[in-house]
């Protein structure tokens, strides 16, 4: 029923199903991940750092974000200090030349010094957080040690990264790692908190009183408050005259105190008033 003489059209040709997503080459993709920087996307060049995620960056991208943030995309939010990535070491490969194709051959300009693997995204590589030697991961299964191949530097399970992360399951255990590091920094800094705090508070509290006494030009001294005597109260060594030994008994006869003015049937002339005896 085409109205041309007997063609009938078929449903593949008027009902449209969805396409299937494009994927890109695979050594596009490799090429793009091994062989550029991912903070700006140019080519790397010595020296070469990695973060904990695996990704690899120019040393020199990853300076100019901590020095500008608004210029670089957010591929390396998590990267806040020179601390948050480390230098690779990397074994340059003698075979590969500057007008290697990567789309054409799979010639990496790095190479796995023990295995003799090529760092080109066909097979996959790790580093050493604690040195920062590079190695293929076949390397690792083959020789079980706990020290380096190359430096011999000690180190664990958690110092082992994987660069470039391909898989939605080890981009997953990247970035859980990643957090794990994250929150164990941040335990650790809640923990040295509270003796800088303690030491800071210190001055902060003294810095009021040598302010004031700045401005005064006087030294601080407290002032006393109103209602208060400065006067101080008598000590206990005080003695009567009576019991002095150097006072002559006329002399101690003028006072109250002496035994003569006890046994007077009325008052003395100090205390002397007409209505005494009413």
């Amino acid at each position: 029923m085409g109205g041309d003489g007997g063609s009938i059209p078929r449903r593949v040709e008027l009902v449209k199903s969805k396409k299937k997503p494009e994927h890109a080459d695979r050594r596009v993709a490799n090429a793009a991940l091994w062989r550029h920087c991912s903070l700006s996307h140019e080519p790397l060049r010595p020296p070469i750092v990695s973060c904990r995620l695996g990704r690899l960056y120019n040393k020199e991208a990853v300076i100019n974000k901590l020095l500008n943030r608004s210029k670089l995309n957010n591929t390396a939010d998590h990267v806040k200090k020179l601390k948050d990535v480390r230098e690779l070491h990397l074994t340059v490969n003698a075979a590969y030349g500057e007008t290697s194709d990567p789309l054409k051959d799979a010639c990496g300009e790095f190479y796995c010094p023990v295995t003799g693997l090529e760092m080109c995204g066909v097979h996959a590589f790790i580093f050493l957080w604690s040195c920062g030697c590079v190695f293929a991961k076949k390397a690792l299964e083959v020789v079980h040690d706990n020290r380096c191949m190359q430096c011999g530097t000690p180190f664990t399970t958690s110092d082992v990264i994987l660069l470039n992360p391909q898989t939605e399951e080890e981009i997953a255990m990247a970035q859980k790692r990643l957090e794990e590091y994250v929150a164990a920094n941040g335990k650790a800094k809640k923990r040295s908190a509270p003796v800088n705090s303690d030491s800071s508070a210190a001055p902060a509290k003294q810095k009021p009183a040598e302010q004031k006494s700045k401005e005064d030009g006087k030294p601080d001294t407290e002032s006393p408050q109103p209602g208060t005597s400065t006067a101080q109260p008598p000590t206990k060594s005080t003695k009567s005259i009576q019991e002095d030994p150097t006072a002559s008994s006329v002399y101690k006869s003028l006072f109250t105190s002496s035994e003569e003015a006890k046994r007077q049937p009325k008052a003395h002339w100090v205390t002397y008033n007409p209505l005494y005896f009413r």
